[in-house]
């Protein structure tokens, strides 16, 4: 992360998620790996906070040139097949080489117009933070299913935390729920 007096951020960032859970709501596509790597450009908006405890609110966007999706699940609607998991109405998985993404995993890309992050203690070595990012990315093949689309909207809910001095190059660790459309 570099930072300037003016309040603004460049940073380079990546994420793996490796055998997603099945959550319902939360997520219905087991075992499934996501990766990704992206350039965000980040703004203060308004002035710095005069108040303890008063977030810093920064507004970003994300650039993503690679996305990677393990192997889509083959779709059994329409074929006639009987579904073997309701919720889903796939077919298993049938790539057994144990990568993480394995030869017909999707790649793409994407793009993140819109995210807020609230910064606190901003002023410190280290500062926590909480954000909420919207976009899309768009593969080479249609995911999460052989169904459904190859561009899918995305909704991100961050939480975190930025060490390194507020004027200077720092490290920031977060966790990240990113949501797939589809």
């Amino acid at each position: 992360v570099v930072r300037s007096s003016v309040a603004r951020s460049l940073e380079v960032w990546g994420g793996l998620a490796s055998n997603s859970p099945r959550w319902g709501l939360l997520g219905a596509s087991p075992e499934m790996n996501f990766g990704m790597l992206a350039v965000r450009f980040s703004q203060s908006i308004g002035p710095a906070p005069t108040r303890a405890g008063v977030p810093e609110l920064e507004f970003m966007v994300d650039l993503i040139p690679l996305v990677m999706l393990s192997t889509p699940y083959r779709s059994a609607r329409g074929t006639g097949l009987t579904c073997p998991r309701a919720d889903l109405c796939v077919l298993p998985q049938t790539d057994t080489s144990g990568r993480l993404f394995p030869s017909g995993s999707a790649v793409g890309l994407g793009f993140n117009p819109a995210g807020l992050t609230a910064r606190f203690r901003g002023h410190r070595t280290v500062s926590p933070s909480v954000g909420f990012v919207v976009g899309g990315l768009y593969f080479d093949r249609q995911v999460p299913t052989t169904r459904a689309s190859r561009f899918n909207f995305t909704a991100s809910a961050e939480f975190g935390v930025r060490i390194g001095p507020p004027d200077r190059q720092g490290v920031t660790l977060m966790y990240r729920f990113h949501h797939l459309s589809n």
